[in-house]
């Protein structure tokens, strides 16, 4: 005897079957929780780094090629990319799946340390991990609106209502967008860089880790 005969033998018994699964389906659904970024993990990490001064060919023998050569002995590792850009670089190592990225990410920041010791006092090395779970914290907006022109509304939102949300507990990021930001234009002597072999991207880098922003402390 197949299920069709058995259904048509039975009728009582598969409707109440039928009905019981509908309903199980919709307290399930009801049930189901519901995320707008669930938190997935990837087996992915990213290593960046930079050496203001230094050429892309001493940027990898000094950092880049020590470096992959700590990663590769990572277990679980499955390919290491590297690029460099003047006088820094990415490296994204990805994992087998099912590596514990947890353990992962630690082993290699704990790599990362005894090169930072190793480097230059103006270099910067830095270790990532995307995670999912961060975007999930971005929900709030906020329109300014009020006297004046754009321009004036995006100096309003960067010197006083930003460094006041960021001022709230459990706040990570605040940004700012539309309009006009404020800057101050740096106008490079290509002739005079080359005299004195500083690269373009060590002044950005350099300008850039000096660069401070006042901070909203409260009332």
């Amino acid at each position: 005897m197949n299920i069709t005969e058995l259904a048509v033998r039975r009728p009582i018994a598969t409707t109440m079957l039928f009905i019981a699964l509908s309903v199980l389906g919709g307290v399930s659904y009801y049930l189901l929780p519901v995320q707008l970024f669930p938190n997935l993990v990837f087996p992915q990490l990213q290593m960046f780094m930079a050496m203001p001064g230094t050429s892309p060919e001493q940027l990898e023998d000094e950092l880049v090629i020590p470096a992959e050569g700590v990663i590769a002995a990572l277990p679980g590792v499955e390919s290491i990319n590297s690029s460099i850009y003047s006088d820094r670089a990415e490296i994204t190592i990805e994992f087998d799946y099912g590596t514990d990225m947890s353990y992962a990410y630690l082993t290699l920041e704990q790599e990362a340390n005894a090169l930072r010791k190793l480097m230059p006092e103006q270099s910067f090395l830095q270790v990532q991990q995307f995670d999912t779970s961060a975007f999930a914290n971005i929900l709030m907006q906020v329109v300014v609106g009020g006297p004046g022109d754009i321009d004036r509304l995006r100096n309003v939102a960067d010197e006083i209502i930003v460094p006041a949300l960021e001022s709230i507990d459990g706040v990570v990021d605040v940004a700012a967008f539309g309009g006009k930001e404020y800057a101050i234009e740096v106008i490079v002597d290509e002739e005079k860089c080359e005299a004195l072999n500083i690269s373009v991207d060590s002044i950005g880098f350099t300008i850039a880790a000096f660069n401070r922003r006042t901070e909203f402390v409260g009332d």
